[in-house]
């Protein structure tokens, strides 16, 4: 389906809620068979409880932080590299072991930039941000 007439539906329904787009309303729309929305959801429960399961996972993992030696701050303890995403089963791995091998540093750092770039074009509308994104730009060029 494309992605103008997900969109679409989706503005439809934010308009019919007070111009607010809630999930559980995106869910109820979608139900219906002949739905624009319908293929987009996972309607068998027993594969849908599994993957929320597996969300929950991912969830439990990205949320679990300790305080590495040499920084003395809590921090993520496990990180999901991009080589590990494109492998089918998302994993993850300790952040420690990445930061140490050389490799793994290098991809970890060029998400990073990645999630940057993103998180730029997200806020990029945002004047009071400008300041940040410009000593970003520095780092970025430094390093990338």
């Amino acid at each position: 389906m494309g992605s103008e007439i997900i969109a679409s539906e989706l503005e439809r329904i934010r308009a019919a809620n007070d111009g607010i787009l809630r999930p559980p309303d995106v869910v109820r729309e979608a139900e219906p068979v002949d739905s624009p929305l319908h293929e987009s959801f996972e309607w068998d429960e027993t594969k849908a409880a599994h993957e929320h399961r597996l969300w929950q996972a991912r969830t439990l993992i990205r949320v679990s932080v300790r305080v590495i030696e040499s920084d003395d701050k809590p921090s993520r303890s496990y990180v999901s590299l991009p080589r590990d995403r494109h492998q089918g089963a998302r994993g993850y791995r300790d952040i420690e072991d990445v930061l140490k091998t050389s490799d793994l540093r290098d991809e970890l750092l060029a998400a990073a930039l990645e999630d940057f770039r993103m998180y730029r074009r997200k806020y990029q509308y945002i004047k009071e941000l400008a300041g940040l994104f410009a000593a970003a730009d520095e780092i970025v060029e430094a390093v990338g």
